[in-house]
């Protein structure tokens, strides 16, 4: 077959060259779209697709519970169901369609597949879906963003990474909620580890050990970091190995903090729709206005915009706020409480990192009901998100 390299070269085909050559070097030099994926569930299946950020579909709807990602930056772990024979086969997947790591997705509490975070993944070196619990040679690591393996398979229970960071357990016992040690003969429902819990770098090494687990659902990880020393109250100090100081915001002190101030001033014009975040989810019982009830079956919340909010309850909300003022020593908060609603992070979790939350109770009792806020700090702040 002939090419046009055997045509004699003419004076137009030298002037359509160099026209066609801006063109060319535009074509293969312009970067690559890198903009995220998001899910997007056919409604007649059920199936999970991704589609690119002008809505065109990228990967067509047919990976099955529990792929649980909402969103595709490089790579993440997916389950396709063979309808004839009704297994489920689970891989990891790049966005260029080519998959690897058959076999080695794990099947996380909750019962989600994991996702990328900060270019890591978790995956599994064993046999069982859950690493550990039933097959006491699975450890979990981490792919990189390419699909190459970043840390070793070593540990027996593992988190995501969060602000550069994850925690791990390399050994362990496991445990029944009676502390008698797991067995396969004798399964319990919900088994916990008992170990010396460390903390990774993004290579795997670790940076502290022994690690006090509590922290993680009172600390803001996305603000972690190394000093020398720091006294500052409203931080938790974490001794590194290395004799330095991992120094993370504590959410709760945090929120004290602010809302010691805050509050005195939530009066008349001080209780504008700026102290909400962008909807407001009241309880429809007796304490707060409808101009109609949820009309989903069961449901005991309907979303309100600030200002429909403030026009139907304004002075129910600034009762309450008064109330709260005139009880601040009888407040009690529980920092991190699962935000139920469109709080989501890219694994299809409630994304309790980007969006921690804060709730302030007031409970007088003697048949008094309780009256319940629960704040979201966004990047504006801590607004209002639920009101009981």
């Amino acid at each position: 077959m002939g090419t046009f390299a055997n045509l004699p070269e003419t004076k137009a085909h030298r002037h359509m060259s160099l026209s066609l050559y801006p063109l060319l070097c535009a074509l293969f030099l312009a970067p690559a779209d890198t903009r995220p994926w998001h899910a997007f569930t056919d409604t007649l299946t059920g199936n999970v697709g991704f589609k690119d950020a002008s809505g065109k579909v990228r990967v067509p709807a047919k990976y099955s519970m529990p792929t649980s990602a909402k969103v595709f930056r490089n790579v993440i772990a997916v389950a396709l169901e063979d309808t004839a024979t009704g297994k489920r086969n689970m891989h990891y997947l790049r966005r260029d369609g080519s998959t690897f790591g058959h076999d080695s997705v794990p099947i996380l509490p909750d019962i989600y597949l994991p996702c990328e975070e900060e270019g890591r993944i978790l995956f599994k070196d064993g046999k069982s879906d859950r690493p550990g619990f039933y097959d006491s040679t699975d450890r979990l690591g981490y792919f990189d963003s390419a699909g190459k393996v970043a840390i070793p398979a070593r540990f027996v229970d593992a988190d995501r990474f969060r602000g550069g960071y994850a925690v791990v357990l390399e050994m362990g016992t496991l445990l029944c909620e009676d502390g008698k040690k797991w067995h396969s003969k004798k399964p319990c429902e919900h088994p916990r580890w008992d170990g010396q819990w460390a903390l990774i770098d993004r290579d795997g090494k670790v940076v502290a050990r022994p690690f006090e687990t509590a922290l993680i659902g009172t600390v803001d990880w996305l603000a972690a970091r190394v000093v020398g020393a720091e006294p500052d109250t409203n931080r938790v100090r974490i001794p590194l190995l290395d004799g330095r100081i991992l120094s993370i915001l504590d959410i709760e002190r945090d929120f004290r903090a602010w809302f010691s101030k805050a509050l005195p001033t939530w009066k008349g014009p001080g209780i504008g729709k700026a102290l909400f975040h962008r909807k407001v989810y009241p309880t429809p019982n007796s304490r707060w206005k409808f101009p109609q009830r949820p009309t989903e079956e069961g449901s005991n919340w309907s979303a309100r915009t600030p200002s429909q909010f403030l026009s139907e309850n304004g002075k129910e909300l600034a009762a309450l706020l008064d109330t709260f003022q005139r009880n601040t020593s009888s407040l009690t908060y529980s920092a991190n409480e699962t935000p139920v609603f469109d709080m989501l992070d890219d694994c299809g979790q409630a994304d309790r990192f980007h969006f921690p939350t804060v709730l302030v109770t007031w409970d007088p009792g003697d048949n008094v009901s309780r009256r319940e806020i629960l704040f979201v700090r966004t990047s504006e702040g801590y607004r209002i998100i639920e009101v009981h």
